[in-house]
């Protein structure tokens, strides 16, 4: 897993590095991830005006045997539409937490393998309060009898056996982590769920817009409702502006597509906050 996170993240075009500070105790990444466009959470617009930033230190798996700290310089954004000021979305890190996925993965499989919580700690830097907790959100054997009447099925970054991507399965109204699955793909989903004999208590499935998760929720819970999480369902939207854009600039005469290459912004406003002349 170490091998597959060293050369993942290393290679990550996403990031910029700034220093790597390795010392007796822990080695310190020293980050900022590259400047893009953001969704605003609260009207839907994009924004690249930044309003701040600030450093966090985030947990991440140990490196070399040692605790591993990435220093992020974080950005904080501000929507030009609505005022709101918001963060950039990490794609490692849930919001409110201060240690990465990989780690939350990488100590739950340690426990797997029977070491002791006291080992997990030391080589993490993880208290073992924390390593407890996580142990209880996450139970080792996960009772297949029973789900939550709603559920939340997404995915993450974790580069963990050799796999870009894993699945977190979550009970969003307990607030509680049902179970972490090594793949995303529709067989691994498949064998997950299909061993739940009580499926049609679940009412509702929060999912993105990943094929295989739509799939293999009409399977397996036919009588539920699938709303679709707002985040990626603004994504899309935009890409698909972009898509179409980009294509409509490509068909224009050169000093006109000049002018149009400047419009993604406007296409991307809110209609109220145009001037006549925009509109």
């Amino acid at each position: 897993m170490q091998g597959n996170y060293i050369t993942n993240f290393l290679k990550s075009e996403d990031i910029i590095w700034e220093d790597i500070i390795e010392n007796d105790n822990r080695i310190e990444l020293h980050i900022k991830m590259k400047q893009k466009p953001h969704i605003c959470p609260r009207c839907g617009a994009t924004t690249s005006k930044i309003h701040d930033y600030r450093v966090q230190r985030i947990k991440d798996v140990p490196l070399f045997g040692k605790p591993t700290v990435i220093v992020l310089k974080k950005r904080r954004y501000v929507c030009k539409h609505c005022g709101k000021r918001f963060y950039e979305h990490l794609d490692y890190l849930p919001r409110y937490h201060r240690m990465t996925n990989r780690l939350s993965i990488y100590i739950l499989q340690q426990l797997k393998k029977q070491q002791s919580m006291k080992e997990i700690s030391e080589v993490t830097g993880v208290s073992i309060t924390t390593v407890m907790r996580l142990l209880d959100t996450v139970g080792v054997e996960p009772d297949y009898k029973i789900l939550p009447e709603v559920i939340s099925i997404d995915e993450f970054k974790g580069n963990s056996g050799g796999r870009k991507y894993h699945c977190i399965i979550v009970d969003p109204k307990g607030g509680k982590i049902l179970d972490i699955l090594k793949d995303r793909k529709q067989e691994d989903l498949s064998e997950y769920f299909k061993r739940f004999k009580d499926r049609k208590k679940v009412k509702w499935v929060i999912i993105d817009m990943w094929k295989p998760f739509l799939l293999t929720v009409k399977t397996y819970f036919k009588g539920a409702k699938i709303a679709i999480d707002k985040f990626h369902f603004t994504r899309y939207v935009y890409w698909a502006i972009e898509n179409v854009r980009k294509r409509v600039q490509k068909e224009l005469a050169r000093d006109k597509r000049r002018y149009f290459k400047r419009s993604r912004k406007l296409l991307l406003a809110k209609y109220d906050t145009l001037t006549p002349e925009q509109k």
